[in-house]
């Protein structure tokens, strides 16, 4: 009974939701944060059919099917607000057929968001590096040239392919 409540208390917290459904497609069990996904009751959604329920999502609908097929299978929905990954598996009874699904639904609208501000970041400190008139190098710590930038190769006469043969101790001073 103990880990049936940590399991119970791990689904409803996750940032996910789990849920099952028969092969007709009724849902029979939703855990997890329904309520940020679908802005609706997670209670609420225990007994709808899930071709109703997502009937406004047609990657998701053609998702299932194919997991109905036997075939699990993976979709990404991307709409204004909303960015979800979805893991649909079958489920295979003792005699190899297929009698329901299993799924997994993840809000990725943070780490996405958290992926373009990265992206974002590197490009300017990617334009930094190119367009400032400093000479720029990087060096792993044998002392090779990983990059320079043209202000670097203009500084001492060498290519970038020049400077990614040499260590730092054949173009400096000692």
């Amino acid at each position: 009974r103990s880990s049936e409540a940590q399991m119970r208390s791990l689904l409803e917290t996750a940032p996910a939701v789990v849920w099952s459904a028969s092969v007709e497609g009724v849902l029979t069990s939703v855990y997890g944060r329904a309520d940020q996904i679908y802005h609706g009751s997670v209670a609420g959604l225990v007994g709808p059919n899930i071709f109703d329920v997502a009937s406004q999502i047609p990657e998701f609908l053609a998702a299932a099917q194919t997991a109905l097929a036997g075939e699990p299978t993976i979709v990404r929905i991307r709409r204004p607000n909303l960015a979800l990954e979805c893991r649909l598996n079958p489920m295979i009874g003792p005699d190899g057929a297929v009698t329901g699904l299993t799924g997994v639904v993840i809000d990725t609208r943070e780490s996405e968001a958290a992926a373009v501000e990265r992206a974002e970041t590197e490009a300017r400190v990617r334009a930094v590096f190119d367009e400032t008139s400093l000479g720029m190098v990087l060096l792993d710590s044998e002392g090779h040239c990983l990059e320079s930038n043209a202000a670097f190769q203009a500084l001492l006469g060498y290519t970038q392919e020049e400077l990614h043969r040499l260590t730092v101790a054949e173009y400096t001073h000692p």
